[in-house]
């Protein structure tokens, strides 16, 4: 059974299974890079919440051995139990002073996200497009948000210019910048002091990790101009910047025997065999100027 006959059978099963106040409709949803997922959406009567279940993940499932009433159940169970965030966003989303005091940016590519771009406020930022998210709950290293989006905005009475300010003071408390080395992050994995080899340890003690507290769509860090500042000051240097993700960049002090040319190449190499497609940033070098604060393209 291909997608789309997985997707009509379990759609099927679904609906069969829902009140008569229930209507379940398919939605396609495009997300970052271009990427289309499928998924289900539940809509009740005097309701507005309207959770969506996203099949793709469960294709695999099902393709795995899972049979194909349990994904049903699965589904169904899901749409019964909505989570918090669910009703969290209804609220949240109908209250323009805590989407003002909630607004933070997320970071994507824009050429590869033209069609996104289309429907959500954004404004570029190098080869990048800058969005924005509304911030609702976190937990541990949890967090939720909804993306914002341009019938957001008539709604809300809010322009563009505000949603930039506001997420420009937000950001850093909401979403605080978090560095720290790729050598003590591989400690903490291995739950021991790793033994890379004398050159290989050298090279990775001068490279940092840097995302958010979360490390959910970190990459908007870079946005962060006076934090990233402060610590190209503590290197006295400035900064190559490397796209891991959207949700990390990883930051090299820059140094007269390094090599930008193999950089944009480790770049453009971990983007093609080892980040998914959906959580590709760029492939291009950036770098920081720490006199002016300015992220710049390496050519």
């Amino acid at each position: 059974m291909n997608f789309e006959e997985f997707s009509e059978a379990v759609t099927m099963k679904v609906r069969a299974s829902a009140d008569e106040n229930s209507s379940i409709r398919e939605v396609k949803v495009t997300r970052n890079n271009g990427i289309c997922l499928t998924g289900l959406v539940l809509e009740k009567a005097g309701s507005r919440i309207s959770p969506t279940v996203y099949l793709d993940g469960l294709y695999e499932k099902y393709r795995e051995g899972e049979e194909l009433d349990e994904i049903a159940g699965e589904i169904s169970a899901a749409f019964d139990s909505p989570k918090e965030p669910f009703s969290l966003a209804v609220n949240a989303l109908s209250d323009p002073a805590f989407i003002k005091s909630h607004v933070v940016y997320r970071l994507v590519h824009y050429d590869r996200n033209r069609e996104l771009l289309s429907s959500v406020p954004h404004r570029r930022f190098l080869d990048l497009a800058v969005m924005y998210s509304v911030f609702l709950s976190s937990e541990g290293d949890y967090m939720s948000s909804v993306l914002v989006r341009n019938e957001h905005l008539k709604g809300w009475s809010i322009k563009d210019t505000e949603l930039e300010e506001h997420a420009r003071i937000n950001s850093p408390k909401l979403l605080p910048m978090r560095i720290k080395s790729i050598i003590s992050m591989l400690s903490e994995l291995a739950g021991a002091e790793p033994d890379p080899g004398e050159e290989r340890e050298r090279e990775l003690s001068e490279m940092y990790v840097a995302t958010n507290e979360y490390g959910i769509n970190g990459a908007s860090i870079l946005l962060y101009p006076d934090r990233i500042r402060s610590f190209a000051e503590e290197k006295k240097r400035d900064l190559y910047v490397l796209p891991s993700s959207v949700h990390e960049v990883i930051l090299l002090p820059v140094y007269r025997r390094s090599d930008p040319a193999e950089l944009k190449n480790l770049v453009s190499f971990v983007n093609r065999t080892q980040v998914r497609e959906e959580e590709q940033l760029s492939d291009t070098l950036y770098c920081f100027k720490r006199k002016t604060g300015e992220l710049e393209m390496v050519r």
